[in-house]
């Protein structure tokens, strides 16, 4: 559909509205192809692209269109970018749809027959027809529910597919995740509820952001000192602070206690460092600190700060920052 939230494979010719688009091969054929693509228009690496490139997804309402869907990377084992695995993760997720498309099959029947004749239904009553479209309604229901616990099953062999690293998927998933759904609020009620702006109450809710920074820092270092990352979260000031310190070894991310006064000195920074744009609008300022071999990392404590995403883009800085800072002092 053009709001690239759904998608499906049919081995017959369809007849449909111009809110759905389609991709057909009018010679016949090609079906293990086509159930592969289907379950690709559904995974989250497709709905990442098209989050990062369709021109209303992210920004106006969920709506993707054909030329905007058929720019998605795609390719079949055998093409000079799949990698040895390609195949056989190919012919498992085609090998899950058949499996799939035969079990539904069975079980829609069956719902019928059932909802045709049990609670004392007759075939010859004027009511029948609502009655069986109800009981429909709630087995489609509860299809739907298994169907997208497997289409999510779908996402890892998706991932191997497309050769993607431990970062490319934090991407995708915290653009699935957190991201797509802060954007645009359909209602009010939505609106209360952004992904991004979700209070992070605990330290451990920094410690996908702090593994990622660590990862990240430890994959570019040169020498035998690593970055290992500690954190807090103070409820009081509203703020989070993340601690990077130097380490001959790599160590699990841990609580980091005694910092109220350093929290207390930041958001004084930045209550200073604000911008007032009309009455409304106001922009802060996040930053980090260096203290000798400490760096201190200090933001709100809303989720939309402390994603994995933002570690990656925060180590980038803090690398060009650090390799700027030691050129400036060989000088």
């Amino acid at each position: 559909n053009q709001g690239f939230s759904e998608a499906s494979f049919s081995g017959s010719l369809v007849r449909f509205q111009d809110s759905l688009q389609s991709i057909t091969n009018p010679r016949g054929g090609d079906e293990d192809a086509l159930l592969f693509l289907a379950a690709f228009l559904r995974s989250k690496l497709a709905r990442y692209f098209q989050f990062h490139t369709a021109a209303n997804l992210a920004t106006e309402r969920d709506k993707v269109h054909l030329d905007e869907a058929l720019r998605l990377p795609f390719f079949l084992p055998g093409h000079e970018d799949s990698k040895d695995a390609s195949e056989k993760t190919f012919g498992h997720i085609v090998k899950a749809m058949k499996a799939e498309e035969s079990r539904l099959a069975k079980s829609f029947d069956l719902a019928v027959a059932e909802a045709k004749t049990g609670d004392g239904i007759s075939l010859f009553k004027e009511m029948d027809d609502n009655a069986v479209a109800k009981k429909i309604d709630v087995w489609r229901k509860s299809e739907q529910k298994k169907g997208e616990k497997k289409r999510s099953s779908f996402d890892s062999l998706f991932y191997r597919y497309f050769n993607l690293t431990s970062q490319d998927v934090a991407l995708v998933e915290n653009t699935c995740e957190i991201f797509d759904k802060s954007d645009t609020p359909g209602t009010l009620e939505n609106a209360r509820k952004i992904p991004t702006l979700t209070s992070i109450s605990e330290w451990d809710g920094l410690q996908p952001y702090a593994e990622m920074i660590c990862q990240t820092l430890n994959g570019w270092a040169s020498g035998t000192m690593r970055v290992i990352a500690s954190g807090t979260v103070d409820t009081d000031t509203g703020l989070a602070l993340v601690e990077l310190r130097q380490s001959r070894s790599e160590k699990p991310f841990c609580e980091l206690k005694g910092n109220r006064k350093v929290l207390e000195a930041a958001g004084r920074l930045q209550e200073a460092s604000k911008e007032t744009v009309g009455m409304t609008l106001e922009f802060h300022r996040n930053g980090w600190f260096f203290d000798g071999t400490r760096i201190l990392i200090v933001k709100p404590a809303r989720l939309g700060e402390w994603t994995a995403t933002s570690a990656i883009n925060d180590a980038a800085a803090l690398f060009v920052d650090i390799s700027e800072t030691r050129r400036l002092k060989a000088k």
